[in-house]
């Protein structure tokens, strides 16, 4: 066996890099859930929470504020359906004075971050579970022991198969 350093080198090699590749498959299947069930989570809050022309009226409060804070910009004109569904044209400038949207966006854009912080939590529980499961299932695996599907048995184990037979 001259070339046993060589051998136990490359077996050494592979198995490390099975194990990598398999501990990556784990995490990115972890991270896959967790995502899933945080958009998922963030979406049942919004359509549970958000009344859709509300959200709207903040999507334009968040532009006038734009304009008139960032870009100096108050007399831009903007089209919109106001709260009794009236299509109305207002200016950035009356847009961000209006204390009744200011009230609406800022009250939509502390429950959105509220929203966001709230989704972590079930994404943090599905990592928790998923890792568990992985664990359980990796010790009942460890009571017998497979390679690639093949159960190893032990020299008599085999020989007693082999008489059955």
């Amino acid at each position: 066996m001259r070339n046993k350093g060589h051998t136990q080198l490359v077996r050494g090699g592979q198995t490390t890099q099975h194990w990598t590749r398999m501990a990556t498959q784990v995490v990115k299947y972890c991270v896959t859930a967790a995502a899933a069930v945080y958009a998922i989570t963030l979406i049942i809050l919004v359509v549970r929470n958000y009344e859709v022309d509300k959200a709207w009226l903040t999507g334009i409060y968040w532009l006038a504020e734009f304009n008139v804070e960032q870009k100096g910009s108050e007399n831009l004109q903007l089209r919109f359906f106001d709260l009794d569904g009236q299509r109305v044209t207002r200016t950035t400038g009356q847009i961000y004075a209006d204390q009744d949207l200011r009230y609406i966006y800022e009250l939509y854009s502390s429950n959105a971050y509220r929203f966001v912080r709230i989704s972590f939590i079930p994404a943090a529980m599905t990592v928790v579970i998923v890792l568990a499961i992985f664990v359980l299932v990796g010790r009942s695996l460890k009571q017998e022991e497979h390679i690639r599907g093949a159960r190893l048995v032990s020299p008599r184990d085999l020989k007693a198969w082999s008489r059955q037979k």
